[in-house]
C-alpha cells in the first residue's frame, strides 16, 4: 500500500472531524425554539391561545394526563423538547431552563410536562411533551 492511499482517507477523516467541530462551536445558541446540534430543543406543534401581557411564568410540575388544566389557565400550546442523535444537553432541569425561556419569550404564564421519557439502558436523554398555559383574565 502506497502513502497516497493511506493519505486519502486520512484527509477525509480530518474534514468530516473539523466540519464536526465548526457545528459544535457554532451551536452556542441556549434554548432556540427550533434549536440544533448537541443540545434538545422544544417544537410547538400546537398553538391555541396568544397572550398580550407579560406574567411571572408558573411551573406546574410533572400533569397526569393532557387534560389536567390547573384552575385560573388555558392551554395555549403544546410542545415537544426533542433530541438528536448526539444531544447531550437533555437534563430535566434543561427542559424546564428551555420551557421557562420559551414562556418568557412567547408571554406564556405556565407550564407543565407530560409523557416524560426517563433515562434508560439505550437513552441518557430526558424527553417530554410540555402544556403552556395562558390565565384566564
Amino acid at each position: 500500500m502506497t502513502t497516497k492511499h493511506i493519505l486519502k482517507p486520512m484527509k477525509f477523516f480530518f474534514l468530516i472531524l473539523i466540519i464536526a467541530l465548526i457545528i459544535i462551536a457554532f451551536n452556542g445558541v441556549v434554548c432556540q425554539v427550533h434549536a440544533e446540534g448537541i443540545k434538545g430543543n422544544i417544537e410547538l406543534s400546537d398553538e391555541f391561545i396568544f397572550s398580550e401581557k407579560q406574567k411571572d411564568v408558573v411551573i406546574f410540575g410533572e400533569l397526569k394526563n393532557y387534560y389536567e388544566v390547573p384552575e385560573g389557565y388555558k392551554v395555549a400550546a403544546i410542545g415537544e423538547f426533542k433530541t438528536g442523535i448526539i444531544t447531550l444537553k437533555c437534563s430535566y432541569n434543561y427542559i424546564l431552563e428551555c420551557s421557562l425561556s420559551l414562556c418568557e419569550k412567547k408571554k406564556y404564564h405556565g407550564f407543565g410536562l407530560v409523557d416524560i421519557k426517563r433515562p434508560d439502558i439505550i437513552n441518557d436523554c430526558y424527553r417530554a411533551k410540555i402544556i403552556f398555559f395562558v390565565a384566564i383574565e
